[in-house]
């Protein structure tokens, strides 16, 4: 037995244990201090447990100080809540989380929401210097859900989680002032197109209102004498009706006297016309074509579909889908100034039946306006219109995050330059399916040459080239 401890053999397996147990505690001591040393890294593919570049840039610029109140139960905290809030807490000094148990502190909760129950991994903020101000945001507010109503029972699914948008939302509405008042205009048939059902802005457009600090109104013109006094911009988006005379006066007027607006046309499937739009448009320099705009050129369609155009801004495409034809005036007024900041191609035509398919002989054709804008000096005050030729524009398929899209992008531009302020904040929610990438046909095809026809040819010239110098 002696002997066995003595060998050769023992003495070299003791060694590559102890060899072995000291890597395994060297390696947990690198892993111990390098959490406790350097950042984590979020290697999920959506980013779920990190915050976004916008955020972070927008927590540099807090300046109040803010309460985060967690709201949970021991032992119930949500591993991605629990990060994000931390994580907000860390990047700025104005910002101080406090976990609250409901159980432990029921009146403190009912406090802030004495309307009902406070979900567990619910958020409250608070303005520490103006305690009146705070916003309760539910755990319900912060998930995506889809509904299934095919059978008897509703079911929802859980798809993503947008917590970090909504804090963001809650931060700005608690601690700064000034909002810009933007108002959309009701009656003329906006419900079916960019509102919803119940009347109000989708949520992907409110949020991004709401995010880079411009307050939503609703405005029924047919009730009100004039547009509101302080109403900053006003939008029409995407009337599938005409505006009645009053209230195409009502606009031009508050126009004249140095307000700002934006015009989301709906395409005329009735052939019936909108004189008064029409004529709110003549008036700035403008003309309502008839017809469905077509795009002639491949390079700037979407999946061979010639209705939806696309344009370039910052280096994104922009998609224009089921738009009217617009064009400039060659006369205009020496006090209005009319440009067009996005157009289609020479190859571009208005169809005017819309049963057919292709381009008819008779149709149409050159170059028409996308966005178009009017502005004009009068009296000391300028005004400014920007008309864009489809409401298609604002569906959350064209400014959602999520989407590889330069819509969201360029209104987001022209909402900076309305409020002078040169922030702007976009912050896409963490879904679990993955957005397709948008691209044209020049695009598609110059992938497909290069991953059919470019890659494999330089492989096999690479393979050619390792024969012939192998041989020699």
């Amino acid at each position: 037995m002696k002997r066995s401890f003595q060998s050769r053999k023992f003495k070299g397996g003791a060694y590559a244990v102890v060899l072995s147990v000291l890597v395994i505690v060297v390696l947990v001591a690198i892993n111990l201090l390098a959490s406790a040393f350097f950042p984590k890294k979020d290697l999920t593919k959506l980013g779920t447990y990190s915050l976004s570049d916008a955020t972070r840039e927008y927590l540099k610029t807090l300046s109040a100080d803010v309460t985060m109140y967690y709201i949970v139960e021991n032992g119930d905290e949500s591993v991605l809540f629990t990060s994000l809030a931390e994580l907000f807490a860390k990047e700025s000094d104005h910002l101080t989380l406090e976990y609250k148990d409901p159980v432990q502190y029921p009146q403190f909760v009912y406090r802030y929401n004495n309307m009902g129950e406070i979900r567990s991994n619910s958020i409250i903020l608070v303005n520490d210097a103006q305690p009146e101000r705070y916003r309760y945001i539910d755990y319900e507010e912060m998930c995506l859900y889809t509904t299934d109503t095919s059978s008897f029972e509703v079911k929802k699914t859980l798809y993503g989680y947008d917590a970090e948008l909504e804090i963001v939302k809650g931060l700005i509405d608690i601690t700064e002032e000034n909002f810009q008042k933007v108002y959309f205009t009701t009656g003329h048939g906006e419900e079916t197109t960019v509102l919803s059902n119940d009347g109000e802005l989708t949520d992907t457009l409110s949020d991004l209102l709401e995010l880079n600090r411009f307050q939503v109104n609703y405005l029924d013109l047919s009730k009100k004498s004039a547009v509101p006094d302080d109403c900053d911009l006003l939008i029409v988006a995407g009337p599938s009706k005409d505006l009645s005379a009053e209230d195409r006066t009502k606009i031009q007027d508050w126009l004249t006297a140095g307000g700002e607006a934006m015009i989301f046309l709906c395409l005329d499937y009735n052939g019936t016309g909108f004189p008064e739009l029409t004529a709110l448009l003549d008036y700035y320099g403008m003309t309502l074509e008839q017809g469905m705009l077509n795009e002639g050129d491949s390079a700037h369609t979407m999946s061979e579909r010639t209705s939806y155009v696309v344009s370039e801004y910052e280096g994104a495409n922009v998609l224009w889908g089921l738009g009217c034809g617009v064009t400039v005036k060659n006369e205009l007024r020496d006090t209005l100034k009319v440009t067009s900041l996005a157009a289609t191609t020479e190859s571009a035509y208005l169809r005017t039946d819309f049963s057919a398919s292709e381009k008819e002989e008779g149709d149409r054709t050159g170059s028409f306006s996308l966005l178009t804008c009017a502005e004009e000096e009068y009296r000391g005050n300028t005004s400014r219109l920007y008309v864009f030729n489809t409401f298609l524009f604002l569906s959350d398929n064209c400014i959602d995050e999520a989407r590889p899209l330069g819509n969201r992008a360029m209104l987001l531009s022209l909402l900076s330059g309305i409020s002078g302020e040169e922030r702007e904040i976009s912050i896409p929610v963490k879904r679990n399916a993955e957005e397709a990438l948008v691209m044209t046909n020049r695009e598609k095809t110059r992938l497909a040459v290069i991953s059919i026809g470019v890659l494999p040819g330089l492989w096999l010239l690479a393979g050619i080239f390792m024969v012939i110098k192998r041989r020699k």
